[in-house]
């Protein structure tokens, strides 16, 4: 019995050995230990107007992501909306908010002691406060 239960585990961690060895292999993580995943940026590439300024260029996942966030540097919002007359005329409908009741003052207060409001309890009040637990009843061992 001894030697089929050494086996076993013998097994089991030459499995768990081929089970990373083929993780390593096949990739695993290709980030480095802080996380962060390097990437090439190429100067070649040619400003759209036609000048020679060049702008750099990320080559692999993150271009996509570049591409779209100097897309999103060119937008201008026209802001003469505001100005227009119809747009002046509108009314604001929106209610205040009444006051309403709020809860307790110290929610963590024993219920009905409402004696105690604004007023800070003392640490030798709070270790008097204190219950004692009751006594286990004695049991005998087996």
């Amino acid at each position: 019995m001894n030697i089929f239960k050494n086996k076993t585990i013998l097994i089991v961690i030459i499995l768990f050995i081929v089970a990373f060895v083929a993780y390593a292999l096949m990739g695993g993580s290709k980030s480095t230990a802080s996380g962060v995943k390097k990437q090439a940026v190429s100067a070649n590439a040619v400003n759209t107007a036609g000048g020679s300024a060049a702008q750099p260029v990320l080559d692999g996942p993150g271009k996509e992501f570049v591409t779209q966030l100097l897309a999103i540097q060119n937008i201008n919002f026209a802001l003469d909306l505001f100005e227009d007359p119809v747009f002046q005329g509108l009314q604001d409908w929106s209610r205040e908010i009444q006051q309403q009741e709020v809860g307790r003052p110290n929610p963590f207060a024993p219920l009905g002691d409402e004696s105690r409001v604004g007023s800070p309890i003392t640490a030798e009040e709070a270790v008097a406060n204190v219950e004692a637990p009751a006594p286990r009843p004695a049991t005998k061992k087996r």
